[in-house]
């Protein structure tokens, strides 16, 4: 344990030196923004909506997942010679094109965040500005860090350093298993969280040289990505990281809750089960060694779509170490402020004007469960046209339960 421990502080003292050690002009000779990393030095370009804002795009904060890195802890990606084009985004992390369909896109290669800033800021020691990381939001298991309408022109406009992240989702985030346990105890799953975390540590290392204060980082996200920068706030691994959460429809953690059931972390062993399952539905078998289980392809562990929107985070001991109740009760919480809201009719910002009877009922069962049959006798549907019609009170209804804190 002592030798891993002087093995990170070695190789975070490297990492360090090398950052201050750098020195490079803030532009390129043909005007693109050019900062300093632990990594190496990244060209970035100018903002497309903001002529004050320049950006970087693409950035690797961890070595890829991939091969016998998948489903481990993430760790710093590999130094680059030269000056490495931070233009365009990162591949997204693997996912599928929606929960209807088992087509697979991304790539396992996807430790990528991307930073919104002023060409006054980069380099600069005085003065530096807040710093704000957002956490895509995809029920765990859709999204990217540039999904439209996140791309932080606009707040670094404004004077704040933005930052955005991509973590691994679904299965690939948050699995766990037998054997991967053997092979690292203290591991069960949380993958996607911990990316998080190291994304946070690399931006605190590194966003001096591009303009932000280190001591005055937010962390928020929407939907998923507001109960992740939540989650934080309550893991020691991500203590004295950040000094405040703004926390966008995430909605309240109600173990037992008809509708918010699947906010509410697994417990170890629901994980495993959940976990072993799905292997089982993709014609995995359960007691696979952890090498084979690296090989298989995530074309086939993808076979299953609808299943994915099982994944949640885990009550893990390690990342998160006891329930919220108990945390809270207890004062063991990061001190940071926080700062929730949520988002007016989340779910129906583009209602289907086209629902069947069929996906009405189906739709009720899946959100309210137990209390499906009590929902239809007060908001009755006889055909579709019925159907249609009281869907989006059911969004109302749904976005009002789900989101406001």
């Amino acid at each position: 344990m002592n030798s891993l421990i002087s093995l990170f502080i070695f190789i975070t003292f490297l990492g360090q030196a090398r950052l201050e050690n750098c020195s490079v002009p803030s532009k390129g000779s043909d005007n693109s923004p050019i900062a300093c990393t632990e990594s190496g030095i990244v060209r970035g370009a100018k903002g497309i909506n903001f002529p004050n804002v320049v950006f970087f795009k693409g950035i690797p904060y961890a070595a890829p997942p991939v091969g016998d890195r998948r489903w481990k802890e993430p760790i710093s990606a590999e130094n680059w010679d030269g000056i490495k084009n931070a233009t365009n985004w990162g591949q997204l992390c693997i996912q599928t094109v929606n929960q209807d369909t088992t087509k697979v896109i991304g790539s396992e290669d996807c430790l990528f965040l991307n930073i919104f800033t002023t060409p006054d800021s980069i380099g600069r020691k005085t003065n530096p500005k807040p710093v704000y990381i957002w956490i895509h939001g995809g029920a765990l298991s859709f999204g990217s860090s540039s999904a439209g309408g996140w791309d932080g022109e606009a707040m670094a406009s404004k004077g704040i350093i933005f930052v955005s992240i991509n973590y691994r989702l679904g299965l690939l985030g948050f699995f766990t298993h037998p054997a991967l346990r053997e092979e690292n105890p203290k591991l069960h799953g949380n993958y996607g969280l911990l990316d998080q975390i190291f994304a946070i540590k690399w931006v605190k290392n590194n966003i001096a040289n591009f303009g932000g204060d280190p001591e005055r980082i937010t962390v928020g996200g929407q939907s998923a990505g507001a109960i992740s920068s939540l989650l934080l706030a309550f893991s020691p691994l991500a203590s004295n990281l950040f000094k405040a959460v703004i926390s966008e429809s995430s909605g309240a953690f109600y173990p037992d809750d008809p509708i918010n059931w699947w906010m509410t972390p697994y417990t170890v062993q629901e994980a495993e089960n959940v976990s072993l399952n799905h292997l089982e539905s993709v014609n995995v078998k359960r007691d696979i060694t952890v090498d084979k289980l690296r090989d298989v392809t995530v074309e086939q562990l993808y076979q299953q779509t609808w299943k994915l929107r099982r994944w949640r985070q885990i009550l893990d001991g390690y990342v998160i170490p006891l329930s919220f109740k108990e945390i809270m009760n207890e004062g063991i919480q990061n001190k940071v402020h926080v700062l929730m809201g949520f988002n007016y009719d989340e779910f129906g910002a583009s209602p289907s004007n086209n629902v069947t009877l069929e996906q009405y009922k189906r739709y009720a069962a899946n959100n309210y469960r137990s209390l499906a049959n009590e929902f239809m006798k007060l908001y009755p549907a006889n055909d579709d046209s019925s159907a249609s019609e009281n869907f989006y009170k059911l969004i109302k209804i749904l976005s009002i339960k789900i989101f406001i804190n």
